[in-house]
């Protein structure tokens, strides 16, 4: 016990240790109260070599899969201070009697590929300051900046429709090939983009 003791108390503090790491955050958030959404994103420090949605794997890359829903209203990344780059794929799914949707959504955060395309040049770095709609279900935010224990967020809310269209395409999904859910569902699903994307940073 006496040397138990004494080997302790040689432990430097464990807070102070704490507090020394050179981390941040970042964040999903939503305040939506129905239905959830589940999200991929790819993380990378160098834009380099990033040619499509497929071919963009540079090195250091972190992958990053979450969940949001009504329980669940964040999904935190613990990232190393520095900036990054990412890609971001969404899906919310909300289901209510005889009024199904489902959304998805692609966020560029610090870069878009350029119109036209070029092949030597593909991308177009972002600089501004908030995001920007570059198509119905597409949009372009700023990058991720870490700072010392502070909070990057992207914050997930209701805006106005974007693109609205019905679809049969859930008889298909395994899921739904059941009679309860075409009668909850209706014979037709709506596929809506609503979503909007705010960016909130804490130090």
């Amino acid at each position: 016990m006496i040397f138990s003791c004494i080997f302790q108390s040689a432990k430097p503090n464990e807070s102070s240790v704490l507090n020394e790491n050179e981390y941040g955050y970042f964040r999903y958030k939503t305040a939506f109260y129905d239905g959830n959404f589940r999200i991929h994103s790819k993380l990378f420090q160098g834009s380099d070599k990033c040619f499509s949605d497929f071919d963009c794997n540079p090195k250091d890359l972190l992958t990053e899969s979450g969940h949001l829903s009504p329980t669940q209203v964040s999904f935190p990344i613990k990232l190393d201070v520095g900036s990054y780059y990412a890609i971001s794929k969404i899906w919310y799914v909300e289901a209510s009697f005889l009024n199904c949707k489902e959304s998805n959504l692609k966020i560029y955060h610090g870069f878009k590929f350029k119109e036209p395309f070029d092949p030597f040049q593909p991308l177009d770095l972002y600089q501004n300051d908030f995001c920007e709609w570059i198509g119905a279900n597409q949009i372009v935010c700023p990058k991720i900046e870490i700072t010392k224990k502070g909070i990057f967020e992207i914050e997930l809310k209701s805006g106005a429709t974007r693109s609205n269209q019905y679809s049969v395409r859930h008889w298909m999904a395994p899921f739904f090939l059941t009679p309860i859910a075409i009668l909850y569902c209706a014979l037709l699903s709506e596929s809506v983009d609503f979503i909007d994307v705010k960016v909130n940073r804490y130090e």
